[in-house]
């Protein structure tokens, strides 16, 4: 897949299960055994990976990925998948990082430390051809977390 592709499959929603399937999921492979869409919006959910015990994972995309204002270019997209939902493919993260946690808005975070660690797999493996939207956007995630986390610490 390549940016044509890409752009295609944010215009046109029919081709979004092919493109997802299609995408070179890089050192991610040897973890995730499929990747496929779910035209049903998840709220805010761009994508999930579904661990297995000791078999490869899922991830699951969602139509939110296609925005561009999550996903400026292909290498963005590409850059969630393998780098964060990969990360959390590899590692198996579940539970526990954090105990449970709701903030003022009723948000539960419950992995916190499993989250963190995928966003900073994330960071470290954005290249030129990462857009500075995204990356911008992706640093500000971290921030947030990070936040969060000492809040909890505290």
């Amino acid at each position: 897949m390549n940016e044509e592709n890409y752009r295609d499959a944010v215009e046109d929603m029919s081709l979004r299960g092919t493109f997802v399937k299609g995408v070179n999921l890089g050192v991610a492979k040897g973890f995730i055994k499929e990747v496929a869409y779910n035209s049903r919006a998840k709220e805010d959910i761009i994508m999930t990976c579904v661990n297995r015990p000791s078999l490869k994972s899922k991830v699951v995309i969602y139509p939110r990925a296609f925005d561009y204002e999550f996903h400026p270019n292909y290498e963005d997209f590409r850059c969630t998948l393998v780098h964060h939902e990969g990360f959390h493919a590899s590692r198996k993260d579940t539970r526990g990082s954090v105990r449970p946690y709701m903030d003022a808005e009723g948000t539960i975070f419950i992995e916190l430390m499993a989250e963190f660690r995928a966003i900073r797999n994330q960071i470290n493996n954005f290249n030129e051809r990462n857009s500075e939207h995204y990356k911008l956007r992706v640093i500000q995630k971290r921030d947030k977390l990070l936040r969060q986390i000492e809040m909890i610490r505290a």
